[in-house]
């Protein structure tokens, strides 16, 4: 994901430096929709391709214990299809605008980035909105996913120097929600049930709690009624949720001092 937004900056600075006045940056304009979106536009005349990226308040910081890699295992549920397409006609439809679409999760976000030809960035918009607020998380991927994870889990524990990782996060960590793996664990990712990950995309996944940041080769004017008509449609209720603490114990004491 960040490979190519970098490849798209760099691109930029190269062409500044050398001189050229098309390649002059345009500073970022911010607005928020009237459904609490709030979107960045940042325009790169340099490559005619667009970079859309979603940044969801979910990660593994959010979580309980119990329920620790949901925001990452939600990531992977949210490809499986919206209430207009199914798994399959999301994947071709990405594929005809010759799109790039992929997901990653932290301990405080998850970002969903869609990298299309600028020509369709209207189309990429739509399928990219759909997944965060249309998606019908299905019940018959839900162990598919779980075994994928499951697979992730199992590669990251035989590289090189997982151990040490995962002492020194503990260490930096200790008795926080960040000393947990984003991923989970094998005992959470056994006991997350659909139920409780579909009151987590109930919760965390509403136009308040997203920032779209849209960068690349577009007009402002017309991205921004591209934005309106796709992201704008959705206006499940809600805003941020309250954020716990991550640094305070059951009782309220600081956990680091």
């Amino acid at each position: 994901m960040l490979r190519w937004i970098v490849t798209l900056l760099l691109a930029g600075s190269s062409a500044v430096a050398a001189g050229d006045p098309a390649a002059t940056p345009t500073g970022p304009t911010e607005f928020t929709l009237d459904n609490g979106l709030r979107v960045v536009l940042q325009p790169r005349h340099e490559v005619p391709m667009i970079a859309a990226t979603a940044i969801v308040g979910a990660g593994s910081a959010l979580e309980d214990a119990d329920f620790s890699g949901a925001s990452h295992f939600l990531e992977h549920l949210l490809f499986n299809g919206t209430s207009t397409m199914d798994q399959d006609a999301l994947y071709d439809a990405v594929d005809r605008i010759g799109g790039y679409n992929n997901a990653h999760t932290d301990e405080d976000h998850t970002y969903f980035t869609m990298l299309v030809p600028s020509e369709h960035a209207a189309v990429g918009l739509e399928i990219q909105a759909a997944m965060l607020f249309d998606s019908t998380l299905p019940a018959d991927k839900f162990d598919k996913e779980r075994g994928i994870i499951l697979e992730e889990l199992a590669r990251d524990r035989s590289r090189p120097g997982h151990e040490a990782q995962v002492a020194i996060r503990d260490a930096l960590w200790t008795a926080t929600p960040y000393a947990r793996p984003v991923i989970g664990t094998y005992d959470s990712l056994a006991g997350i049930g659909l139920d409780r990950v579909r009151a987590y995309w109930d919760a965390r996944y509403v136009p308040g709690n997203v920032v779209l940041w849209v960068l690349g080769d577009f007009d402002p004017a017309a991205t921004r009624a591209a934005i309106e008509r796709t992201y704008g449609s959705f206006d499940r209720p809600g805003g941020p949720p309250a954020l716990p603490d991550p640094f305070a114990g059951a009782d309220g004491a600081a956990l680091i001092r």
